[in-house]
Order: structure tokens, then sequence, then C-alpha cells
């Protein structure tokens, strides 16, 4: 695991110390203010502070964008030391699920150092979102990616396979980089990588992406019957199907044991791959340091690795504890690299 680095000689720890303490005093002084204020005037409506809080996230937006065209990769870092601690500080979502995975994959920690490391999380987290900015409208690959031993593996069977692939991606580092790197150097001519989003929110997430590739395409799921009709076309023209296991949308879940609890990881990807007969990679990216990727696409010899006595849906289950351990292997190294900030853990116990 490579640490992030700092700026101008100074460790990130001691920058996020520093930050930390900052926003300690920020919050302090905030609430004053905001008791002097509120002593003879009323509080703004909810609905006002949601359109306030959209134009300035599009300002933001808009004004990293312009740092990296004019100032470039290193300047939009530099930057994010002022606007991670605003997300810190105002993202209640995103640091209530942060804090809860803290708990759960190092329970040790006292409070402070859990701020510590969400802190973190989020400064590398922002930086992911920058370099994915930075690639998005690039028809070339603007960072170097060291291939993990399944890479060899994943190329021939992409070219020979008479059906398509199912890969199964997850938060973790730097998932669109990684289909920046496949729909550039593995991919034929003939062929696409369809990134499966869900809902129709996400509809124009990666239209810069699909936009600078024409062999990449996004496929909305919207648990409609004919889904998976759709997806599996996809398959039998020989394409890589690429679709998200670590975030359950839908009704098609398992509960499976993760990092000492029970994750709820979507079990669409490996039904629609026993559906069609397709091979199912795991892929698997983290960020190694600036301009620098690793990505590693395992095979999941699910029909040597699983008891084939089994019933449908217990192979399911098998096949998902089997991506899960090797989530979890990843985790441990790269801990700060999880970016699911959403709803994940059952309180269930196994």
């Amino acid at each position: 695991s490579h640490p992030p680095h700092g700026f101008f000689g100074l460790s990130q720890d001691w920058l996020i110390g520093i930050t930390l303490q900052a926003v300690t005093l920020s919050i302090m002084f905030g609430v004053f203010v905001f008791l002097i204020k509120t002593s003879g005037a009323h509080v703004l409506q909810a609905k006002k502070q949601k359109v306030a809080a959209r134009s300035y996230q599009g300002i933001g937006v808009s004004f990293m964008r312009l740092v990296l065209r004019v100032a470039g990769l290193r300047a939009a870092y530099l930057f994010l030391w002022f606007i991670v601690p605003y997300y810190y500080l105002f993202s209640a979502r995103a640091c209530r699920s942060s804090a809860q995975y803290w708990k759960v994959v190092k329970p040790e920690m006292n409070f402070i150092s859990r701020q510590k490391s969400i802190l973190r999380q989020l400064f590398v987290f922002a930086q992911v979102l920058v370099d994915r900015a930075y690639q998005r409208g690039e028809k070339d690959l603007k960072f170097k990616i060291v291939e993990g031993a399944g890479i060899p593996e994943f190329k021939q069977t992409l070219k020979n396979s008479p059906q398509g692939l199912v890969a199964m991606q997850c938060h973790l580092g730097g998932w669109e980089i990684s289909m920046s790197y496949f729909t550039q150097r593995y991919l034929e001519s003939n062929k696409k990588m369809v990134a499966v989003m869900f809902g129709q929110g996400g509809a124009h997430e990666h239209s810069s992406l699909q936009k600078s590739r024409p062999n990449f395409e996004v496929a909305q799921f919207n648990q409609q019957k004919d889904t998976i009709m759709k997806l599996r076309s996809y398959l039998e023209k020989g394409d890589l199907v690429g679709l998200m296991a670590d975030r359950p949308v839908g009704r098609s879940y398992e509960l499976i044991p993760f990092c000492g609890k029970l994750g709820l990881f979507d079990s669409t990807g490996i039904r629609l791959a026993n559906l069609c007969k397709a091979n199912v990679f795991f892929i698997f990216s983290v960020r190694l340091g600036y301009k620098e990727y690793y990505v590693n696409n395992i095979r999941a010899h699910l029909d040597t690795l699983i008891d084939q006595s089994l019933s449908n849906e217990d192979k399911v289950v098998a096949a998902l504890k089997i991506y899960a351990e090797l989530l979890e292997s990843y985790l441990k190294k790269h801990p700060e690299q999880w970016f699911n900030f959403f709803p994940f853990w059952s309180e269930t116990l196994f």
C-alpha cells in the first residue's frame, strides 16, 4: 500500500491532524454564530437550502474543471485541502457511513483516530474523483496502470470466449479508471464495455466517457422485465458487461459474511452469468499514487470452486462469498479506498 503524499514536504498525517483541529474550531465558531443569528431571525426553509446546496455544488465542480484545465492535476489536489473539510462538515450521510465502516474494520479505534481515518478516506476519494474528471473526455489514458496477475487470463478469455464476460466491480479505488483502461487496451473494435447503471438518476453520469469512446456504453437497469434480456443480448454479442456488486439497489441481493459482519451484496451479476453461461471476472482497482493505479481481473472459476450439487440459489451465495473474501483482502491492504457511502451493513448476526 502506498500512503498518500502530503504537500510541501509535510506528511499527510500531520496535515490531517491540523485539518481536524481546524474543523473542530470551525464547528465551535459556527455554533456560536448560529446561536447569535437565530436569536432574532428565522431559519431558512429546507427547500431553499437544498437549492443553494445544488448551486454551490455546481460551482465547485465547474471550478475544479477550470483548475484542471488551466493549472493541471497537482494544483487540483492542492485545492482539495479546502474542499474536503467542507464536505466532512456538511455531508452527514457520507461521514455517517464512513464512521460505520471504520467501526467495522477497525473497532479498536477511538473517536479521534476514527475522525482522522474518515478525513484520510475522504481525501483519497476526492483525489480519485479528480483523477476521474482528468481522464474523462480524453481519448488516451492519462494514468500508469500496474497490472495484476489475473490480467493475462482476462485478456485471453475476452478474446476467445464466444460469449461476453460479466465483470463484477466494486466501489474500491479507481473503478472508472479501470473501465477506461479496458476499453482502450483490450477491447476489439467490434466489442463494447457496457457499464450497468441502476435506476434513472445516473443516466448521464458517464456521458463524457461515452462520447470519447465509441466502444463504451451505459445500460440502464431499471427493474423492468426486459432489462435482463437487454443485458443478455450484450453478452451474446461478446461484450463486457460491468456491474457493481457492493451496492444492492433492488431485490436481488444476499447477506454475505464480510469483515466480521454481514454485508448486502448484489447478486445480479452472478445470476446473469448463470443464465447466459458467461464467464465471471472480479475486478479490483486501487490508487497507488500520483497518476498510478493497480488493476486486477480475477477469473471466478465457479464451476470448479463451487460444489455443483448445490441448488442454484446456494451457488449464487457461494459465488458471492468468494467475491466478498477477495474484496476483504484488498480492503485490509487499502482500507482508506472503500468508497461505498450508502447503507451496506446488516445488523443481523451470523
